[in-house]
């Protein structure tokens, strides 16, 4: 039995865009994704190099050792993604190792750092917020790198593998970063996140472009507060319905069923046949890489990863 109700960015996500998306896909509904999820992810690969790059242990090294690490890390996660998959990650990592010096003037303190934390009940002063079976509400999730600067201000630094950069305007909004800064300085109270510093990788022009957005107290409170009620609605007895759009329904993992629903067929055959449950989320270096400078990451990027 579970002793506390969890909320991920990646739930809240799903809620926003389309309830019955969520409800197929979230971790604390169907669990589902669709079986051909199962090749390898340029993006999760790409991260999962840049989590070595950027491992505290290895920051004082000779560069161009940490930059074969990376490399591999990334050799090693695409195996089996197909030749043309691997030459263009390797392409845009590779750049994006020789342009990254220039903009990197910060020291990394951790990588996949996860924060768990409860959130509090904008309905009572004090409280803490719970379901209606008295369970805990927690917020939990991953920072890609937590980084301090030369001021000694701490900055989540945010990995964005993206077909097109976002507007500036984009990324000062952002809610999913606003609550990761609330979130991770609600978990590590003496590390208080001055913002996030937004780390673009373009994959169609081979681009790079670092931003940093600044949280302030009064933006990471109100994050907080709409965090919590997204967070009742979801453990609410809440009806579930389509959020139709075409921006989002375009790229949407779960067209077919959601069709079938909309047609009053029945949508089982199709999520059995074409879905699977989702695995067990896997990051590298989430539970064994220290925040000071232990010894390397694995060879080949095999750090064990919640």
């Amino acid at each position: 039995m579970s002793w506390a109700e969890v909320i991920t960015p990646e739930d809240r996500e799903l809620f926003r865009r389309c309830r019955r998306a969520w409800d197929l896909g979230s971790a604390r509904r169907r669990n589902l994704v669709p079986r051909a999820a199962s090749a390898p992810a340029p993006d999760a690969a790409l991260r999962d190099a840049l989590a070595v790059y950027y491992y505290p242990g290895m920051w004082q090294w000779d560069r161009s050792l940490v930059t074969a690490r990376a490399r591999e890390a990334l050799e090693s996660a695409l195996a089996d993604a197909g030749a043309d998959a691997l030459a263009r990650a390797i392409d845009l990592l590779d750049r994006y190792l020789v342009w990254a010096p220039s903009v990197d003037r910060f020291e990394p303190l951790s990588v996949n750092g996860e924060f768990d934390v409860t959130i509090p009940d904008p309905r009572a002063e004090g409280a803490e917020l719970a379901s209606a079976e008295g369970l805990p509400i927690r917020f939990r999730g991953f920072v890609d790198l937590l980084a301090h600067d030369h001021d000694r201000r701490y900055w989540i630094v945010a990995h964005r593998i993206v077909e097109q950069p976002l507007e500036v305007d984009a990324l000062r909004i952002d809610p999913p970063g606003a609550a990761a800064c609330w979130a991770w300085q609600r978990c590590f109270l003496a590390q208080p996140i001055a913002g996030i510093q937004y780390n673009e990788l373009c994959r169609s022009s081979g681009s790079f472009r670092r931003i940093a957005v600044e949280r302030t107290a009064a933006e990471r409170d109100a994050a907080a507060r709409t965090l919590a009620f997204e967070a009742l609605d979801m453990v609410d007895d809440l009806r579930v319905y389509p959020n139709f759009a075409w921006s989002h329904c375009r790229s949407c993992a779960y067209q077919r069923p959601c069709a079938a629903i909309e047609s009053g067929e029945d949508a089982e055959p199709i999520l059995a046949e074409q879905y699977r449950e989702r695995a067990p989320a896997r990051r590298l270096g989430a539970t064994t890489w220290s925040l000071g400078r232990g010894a390397a990451p694995p060879a080949g990027g095999s750090g064990v990863a919640r």
